[in-house]
C-alpha cells in the first residue's frame, strides 16, 4: 500500500506532459504518417497538405498558418499537395492515459492530500 507522500510523488510524475515537437519537410505527393494522441497539434508551415485521421470522419485540407488539433487517438496520413513544411506537437498527458480504476485512485490522493495540508498547516 502506498503512503501519503508515495501517492504525492506519484501525483508530481504523472501530471507532467511528454512534448514532442518536430518539423518535417514533404517533397509534392510525398505522404507521412504517424500516431496521434487528444491534443497532438499539426501546423502547415509552407504549402500544402491534406489530412485524414482514423476515427475522424472528416479530411482537411492545410494552407500555411492553419493547424489541426487531433481530438482523439489514432493514425494521422499527411501528403503534400506542393512542396510543404510542417510541424507536429505530440502531447501526451500521462494522466489522461491511465485506466479509469487508476485515475480515480489518482483523484482520491489529490483530494486526500489536500485536505491533509490544510489540516496540518
Amino acid at each position: 500500500m502506498r503512503t501519503l507522500k508515495q501517492w504525492q510523488n506519484y501525483q508530481q510524475l504523472e501530471l507532467i506532459p511528454d512534448i514532442t515537437s518536430r518539423k518535417i519537410h514533404l517533397a509534392a505527393h510525398q505522404l507521412w504518417s504517424g500516431k496521434a494522441v487528444p491534443g497532438a497539434q499539426l501546423v502547415c508551415e509552407q504549402g500544402s497538405v491534406w489530412l485524414t485521421q482514423s476515427n475522424d470522419p472528416h479530411d482537411y485540407v492545410l494552407h500555411p498558418g492553419q493547424g489541426f488539433s487531433a481530438t482523439c487517438h489514432g493514425k494521422v496520413v499527411v501528403q503534400a499537395l506542393a512542396t510543404a513544411t510542417i510541424s507536429v506537437t505530440n502531447v501526451r498527458n500521462k494522466l489522461a492515459m491511465m485506466s479509469p480504476l487508476t485515475r480515480a485512485w489518482h483523484q482520491l490522493a489529490t483530494v486526500l492530500t489536500s485536505r491533509f495540508d490544510e489540516e496540518h498547516l
